[in-house]
């Protein structure tokens, strides 16, 4: 992840844990790198269309601090993504694609009342989207800027910049070392296990 703002930039490297197990979506994001950031994490879980729910660590703290529902659009690690939208799994991008306009339906948790999606239907890859809140301003695009192979041979978005109009930053994100049928257990995501990477 790759942080740019004004004149300053920061690097993170991170290791990124997701899961889907039926209706319910896991993920658990942490900084390995720098050494003075190492053990930062956010975990979100999301039972269908629910309210996210979610955990943040910040070393030297020995215990994870739970988020509330006015928390998810706060910013991740300082970057441009917010916890909702790492929970949601959203890409970006740039071709010949088709647009789609999505909105939360009756009784769905969304901080967003509208988010339109541009996606290559030749690759099946999202190339951007843009979230809108329920105002109908633009507060978050994502864009692909690359997209590879994963290890399965299909295509992904493999680099991604996300930007929120008017906040002079933007993020970059590198996700093209993504590996498939890693086995990961209940504990993986758990607010205990954040504590164990420092």
């Amino acid at each position: 992840m790759i942080i740019n703002s004004g004149d300053d930039k920061t690097v993170l490297n991170m290791q990124i844990k997701s899961r889907h197990l039926d209706s319910q979506s896991e993920v658990l994001y942490q900084v390995i790198f720098p050494a003075d950031r190492k053990g930062e994490s956010a975990l979100l879980s999301q039972e269908g269309t629910s309210t996210p729910r979610g955990f943040t660590f910040k070393p030297p703290a020995d215990t994870a601090e739970s988020l509330d529902k006015s928390d998810l659009t706060d910013s991740v690690f300082g970057s441009d993504l917010s916890y909702q939208d790492i929970i949601e799994n959203e890409t970006l991008g740039r071709a010949d694609c088709v647009i789609l306009e999505s909105r939360p339906g009756p009784g769905d948790s969304s901080p967003y009342g509208v988010v339109k999606s541009w996606v290559d239907p030749d690759k099946m890859v999202t190339m951007k989207v843009q979230k809108y809140d329920g105002s109908g301003n633009l507060v978050r695009e994502i864009e692909t800027l690359r997209v590879s192979k994963d290890d399965r041979g299909r295509n992904i978005p493999a680099k991604l910049m996300v930007r929120r109009p008017g906040m002079g930053s933007e993020t970059e994100l590198d996700g093209s070392n993504i590996r498939h049928d890693v086995e990961y257990t209940d504990e993986d995501f758990t607010p205990r296990m954040m504590a164990t990477l420092r």
